[in-house]
C-alpha cells in the first residue's frame, strides 16, 4: 500500500496531485444528452462522449428542445412501435421521431451519429 502521511491543508499545494488541468462547465442535461443510456444496468440518462459537443451544448436534444428530451425519456425503453412488422421498444431518437410522425427533423440533418 506505500506510506501514507496525514497533513494539513496549509500544505496542500506541496502535494503532487494526480490529475490537472481541469475544465469546468456547467449544462443543464438536456442541452447535453444522448439518446442512450449513461450504463447498461441502469436508467439513467447518457451525455454525448466529444468533449467539444459538451462544452458547446451540442446534445442530440440540443437543436429539439427541452420538451422533446423530457418526452423521449419519460418513455425510452417503454414506448413501443411496429416495425417490419414486429412490437419494437423505441430505444433512439431516430425511432423516437419516426413514431412521433417527425422523420422531417431527420432530413434536416440536426443529428449527429443518428
Amino acid at each position: 500500500m506505500g506510506n501514507r502521511e496525514v497533513t494539513n491543508v496549509s500544505k496542500l499545494s506541496a502535494i503532487t496531485s494526480v490529475i490537472k488541468n481541469f475544465d469546468f462547465f456547467a449544462a443543464e442535461k438536456w442541452k447535453i444528452a444522448s439518446d442512450k443510456q449513461g450504463s447498461g444496468n441502469t436508467a439513467n440518462i447518457g451525455s454525448v462522449y466529444d468533449i467539444e459537443d459538451l462544452k458547446n451544448e451540442n446534445g442530440v436534444f440540443s437543436q429539439l428542445g427541452e420538451n422533446w428530451f423530457d418526452e423521449y425519456w419519460i418513455n425510452h425503453g417503454t414506448a413501443t412501435m411496429l416495425k417490419d412488422g414486429k412490437l419494437h421498444k423505441i430505444t433512439s431518437l431516430k425511432d423516437f421521431l419516426e413514431f412521433k410522425g417527425r422523420t422531417d427533423l431527420l432530413e434536416k440533418n440536426c443529428f449527429k451519429n443518428l
